[in-house]
């Protein structure tokens, strides 16, 4: 197995193909899509065989009055035979050891929450009182009412100094209609 920490941009049209259709295995058509909030993806291959994949998504916000700079997962998928092998954890931790030196404030998104013990293991944690708003402002999705749970990791000092303010809250991220990380 071979894990690729790369810049979203510098993906060919091989490798696309790949995403879209370990995607559509999964997902039925779910792909994304280019987004100007994703900077890097991670990718595990076996051979020329895309087995895992996710992009790191990264935007400046304003929370509580402060402003951060924050990266999240999104599109996070480990073709389903290649599950329970320590893949998908693996792309999660090369993820998360990324974030954490990439000058980030905090990283945060959602998951199922059947999913977040997996996700607490790379070293984010539950934020269950935390919503994280997707979407626009004319059409906002919230977490909570999606029944999707908020996973965080603190890096800087500011976040960390700030904790409090992010056991409970909505996070408005204005990431596009019909998005969530």
């Amino acid at each position: 197995m071979k894990t690729i920490l790369m810049s979203y941009y510098d993906i060919d049209d091989f490798l696309k193909r790949s995403i879209i259709n370990l995607q559509n295995k999964e997902w039925n058509n779910c792909y994304w899509g280019d987004t100007p909030f994703i900077k890097n993806c991670v990718c595990c291959f076996e051979g020329d065989k895309l087995v895992s994949y996710l992009s790191i998504v990264k935007k400046s916000i304003i929370y509580k009055k402060e402003e951060y700079v924050v990266a999240g997962l999104s599109e996070v998928i480990t073709d389903i035979d290649y599950r329970c092998k320590g893949i998908g954890a693996n792309t999660i931790k090369v993820a998360f050891d990324y974030i954490k030196k990439d000058n980030c404030d905090f990283s945060t998104f959602t998951c199922s929450k059947g999913l977040s013990n997996f996700y607490t293991k790379a070293g984010w944690k539950t934020a269950d009182n935390l919503s994280i708003i997707g979407g626009t402002f004319s059409k906002p999705m919230n977490s909570n009412e999606m029944n999707l749970q908020t996973m965080i990791a603190l890096f800087s000092d500011k976040a960390k100094t700030h904790s409090k303010d992010f056991e409970n809250g909505e996070l408005f991220l204005d990431i596009g209609e019909g998005k969530i990380w």
